[in-house]
């Protein structure tokens, strides 16, 4: 008995050797799928919220100041 499973060792040590390289390979896929996700996730978060140079102007005459910071400036004092 002991030397047929003698014989059959080299094809066991290979098929758990290919169970083992597929189970990483799966692993190496799940973590990219989720790394995937989370980048695309991260990406439509910047559509939905507009970024800080939107707000910021960039001319030299604004002087880096937003519409709001403008319009308060621009506009009239109310003394109430």
């Amino acid at each position: 008995m002991f030397d047929s499973m003698n014989m059959h060792t080299p094809l066991v040590v290979a098929l758990v050797a290919l169970f083992l390289l597929v189970v990483v390979a799966g692993f190496f896929v799940v973590a990219r799928v989720v790394g995937q996700r989370v980048v695309d996730d991260e990406a439509s978060e910047d559509i939905r919220r507009p970024p800080d140079d939107r707000v910021w102007s960039t001319s030299a005459g604004d002087f880096g100041l937003s519409d709001f910071a403008r319009s308060l400036i621009s506009s009239p004092r109310r003394d109430e």
